[in-house]
């Protein structure tokens, strides 16, 4: 099993700041972060990003 890479852990956390930011401005701000972090990570990389912060939202939604 592959580990999970520095600049994953950081596009996850940009993606989840831009979900929850509570102005419009850092939300944006968030974006423009994980876009640009994106930008150096692989479609696969991205998508299981993804899909772990979505993971991670409905643990919380249920669980928190």
């Amino acid at each position: 099993m592959k580990k999970v890479t520095k600049k994953e852990i950081k596009f996850m956390e940009a993606l989840l700041l831009a979900i929850t930011a509570p102005t419009d401005k850092l939300k944006e701000e968030c974006v423009q972060m994980a876009a640009s972090i994106g930008e150096s990570l692989t479609e696969k990389q991205r998508d299981l990003s993804m899909k772990a912060v979505e993971c991670r939202l409905e643990y919380a939604r249920r669980y928190e």
